[in-house]
């Protein structure tokens, strides 16, 4: 577009100002055809457009923020939570040991895994408190029996912190099991996930933290841990 009032102010005469006139005339008419083609209006419709754009643009970029921020936490608390499992062996020698001597010895013995297991227990401790939860408890709760599938349930189940899940486990010596989650209210199963392993596993314990759920496993080549399920 030319400004015509600065040309007209540095001495351009009436035909400059009128071919002038003309070329604006022609580039609004071209631009208005490109808004048309476009499907706008007017350049208030296409800036209300491209404002509307971006901020759709800025809650999904604010959206995959925190999709990033959840994975990395899940990414931290199955590292930590694997890290614990791996010391089931110490922590199961520990209790059976008879005396405060013995079990001061044995601590000693196998300082490491311990501060591995207290290192970990102190994250899931900081970071989920009572929502970690591992408990096992009967398939009845406050009085309601929770009809779970029949076959291979693994006889182990773990309850949310919030008391509104229940969680089982099916799986023997296989490369797979499945996690099933039900609600403590009605019974309805939520969740029905199978995991899979490169070795033979067999489930020991369930964890349930926050709104998901881990099977501990036992297998070929040590401890591991499932992938998670999700109870919402």
């Amino acid at each position: 577009m030319v400004d015509i009032t600065a040309k007209k102010a540095k001495g351009k005469g009436k035909g400059y100002e009128k071919w002038a006139t003309l070329h604006n005339l022609k580039q609004m008419a071209a631009t208005m055809s490109i808004y048309e083609e476009s499907g706008f209006s007017s350049p208030e419709e296409l800036e209300a457009a491209l404002a509307a754009a971006s901020a759709e643009l800025s809650n999904v970029h604010a959206e995959l923020k925190a999709v990033e921020s959840t994975l990395r936490e899940k990414k931290d608390l199955q590292k930590q939570l694997l890290a614990y499992i791996k010391t089931k062996p110490a922590r199961d020698g520990l209790k059976a040991q008879k005396t405060e001597k013995a079990r001061k010895n044995y601590r000693e013995q196998r300082k490491i895994e311990f501060i591995i297991a207290e290192a970990a227990t102190r994250f899931l401790m900081l970071m989920y408190g009572k929502e970690a939860s591992n408990r096992k408890q009967e398939i009845d709760r406050q009085g309601k029996v929770i009809n779970v599938e029949s076959g291979d349930e693994s006889g182990i189940a773990a309850v949310s912190a919030d008391g509104q899940y229940i969680v089982t486990c099916a799986g023997g010596d296989s490369p797979s099991g499945t996690l099933r989650a039900y609600q403590v209210s009605d019974g309805t199963k939520v969740a029905d996930e199978t995991y899979t392993m490169d070795t033979n596993c067999k489930p020991y314990e369930i964890w349930v933290i926050g709104h998901s759920a881990y099977a501990a496993l036992g297998t070929d080549d040590g401890y591991a841990l499932s992938q998670a399920v999700d109870l919402l």
